[in-house]
């Protein structure tokens, strides 16, 4: 009966082995893995346009938020627009808009807008061995 039980025991023990073998696996996969947001960054400074200027962007999991300036109303909606039409961000409601401090005389408006961003790209980094 002994016999029995140290091969039950073997059994289990290679079982976890295996179970433990398969997370480690899935650890390291996504520890050498970073979301690459170059693209969006890249595509942003194409639908920037003139007049609107970033106070700060941040990227947070799947999404992002751009706090922006702009001296115009017609500015903010054609950065707006443009974002909407983009392959890379998906984007909800127009923003709120506040008017900020004159800036060199002319009129400053404040917005922030959030944006759902589409076709990430997630890079492997190589490992030394």
């Amino acid at each position: 009966n002994s016999m029995k039980d140290v091969e039950n025991l073997h059994k289990t023990i290679q079982e976890q082995k295996t179970q433990i073998a398969a997370k480690l696996a899935a650890v390291k996969k996504v520890t050498e893995s970073q979301i690459t947001f170059v693209r969006h960054l890249d595509e942003m400074q194409n639908l920037i346009p003139n007049g609107i200027w970033l106070s700060s962007i941040s990227f947070t999991g799947s999404s992002s938020t751009f706090e922006c300036k702009a001296s115009s109303y017609y500015e903010i909606s054609d950065f707006y627009n443009r974002l909407k039409s983009s392959e890379f961000f998906s984007i909800g409601a127009f923003p709120s808009i506040l008017e900020a401090s004159p800036e060199g005389g002319m009129s400053v408006y404040k917005f922030k807008l959030t944006a759902n961003l589409n076709n990430l790209t997630i890079q492997t980094r190589q490992t030394k061995k």
